[in-house]
């Protein structure tokens, strides 16, 4: 089950949780509405938001490190006595 089927199964149930707050009474929908609006609203959102930050997966580039840059303090040189205080050794 791949992201397309994750997706999937979560726009599916998507419309089964909002079919049982309304009968809990937690929702209220118009006459009007259709639950599979949600299903295919679902769908094209994750399904977006998932193109967006996917992008490639593995080939993302890591930020080249900013050497000397005025400012920049290395996090993993920082003692725990003084967090605000660069470690020298």
């Amino acid at each position: 089950m791949g992201e397309g089927g994750i997706i999937l199964f979560a726009s599916l149930l998507m419309p089964i949780f909002e079919k049982l707050s309304e009968v809990l009474g937690l929702f209220v929908h118009a006459d009007s509405w259709h639950h599979m609006y949600t299903f295919f609203g679902y769908l094209l959102f994750l399904t977006i938001i998932t193109l967006f930050f996917d992008r490639g997966g593995s080939k993302i580039v890591k930020p080249k490190s900013r050497g000397n840059c005025p400012g920049f303090r290395d996090a993993t040189k920082v003692t725990p006595e003084d967090p605000f205080r660069p470690y020298s050794g």
